[in-house]
């Protein structure tokens, strides 16, 4: 049985990949990251395949440089999924693709695959978040990503990493506001507002803002 088509490509943190997107002519050869110790990377890895995604598995190895090591725990893969965007959500013109409005835009990250089907062929993001630890020390680290499809490994794409010196101070001076309005979080998990679960739920949504310091 022959295996099915797959092509991935390194894409940076802030990119999207939409479902009917094909991998560029001259792709990327990996990614050239640098970060302060203590500071969240984020990398993305494009994945255009005929099988389900659900096949598809993506884990970083650690990252080493001489004896000092990040481990492979220090990353977190998550897929991108899919949301609808209405034609009058805002003005196309200002969209990163306005051809593609109305339609479904890459912005939940999950924790499952966002579709279970298979062909024909689309294409979706593998989303990896790489957390610097604080007592990292300086230089430059290498390592890679693999991509296994139906528990095959079928690719692996070089990391390098600098650290800088310096890492990010325990109280930030950078101030943030966040406009956040409660009624959201009932309409989208479909709680009473106010109820015990919709108390969980602040304290989820409070405990991430906390953990990516705002």
């Amino acid at each position: 049985m022959p295996e099915p088509k797959l092509n991935v490509w390194p894409v940076d943190g802030c990119s999207r990949v939409f479902p009917n997107d094909e991998p560029p002519r001259r792709p990327a050869r990996g990614w050239d990251l640098c970060a302060a110790r203590g500071e969240y990377v984020t990398l993305q890895l494009g994945v255009r395949t005929e099988a389900a995604l659900k096949e598809i598995d993506v884990t970083a190895g650690p990252l080493r440089r001489g004896a000092a090591v990040i481990s492979a725990e220090a990353v977190q893969f998550r897929w991108a999924g899919l949301v609808p965007l209405p034609q009058d959500a805002f003005d196309p013109v200002c969209a990163e693709r306005p051809d593609l409005i109305p339609g479904w835009y890459p912005d939940p990250l999950l924790e499952q695959a966002p579709w279970s089907g298979s062909k024909p062929p689309r294409a979706a993001a593998a989303h990896l978040t790489l957390r610097v630890p604080k007592r990292a020390s300086p230089g430059r680290y290498r390592g890679e990503v693999m991509v296994t499809c139906q528990g095959k490994r079928r690719a692996r794409i070089p990391v390098s990493l600098e650290v800088w010196s310096f890492a990010i101070p325990k109280k930030p001076t950078f101030h943030v506001t966040n406009w956040f309005q409660a009624d959201c979080v009932t309409k989208w998990h479909r709680c009473e507002p106010w109820s015990e679960l919709h108390w969980k739920l602040l304290d989820l949504y409070a405990a991430t803002m906390a953990a990516y310091r705002q």
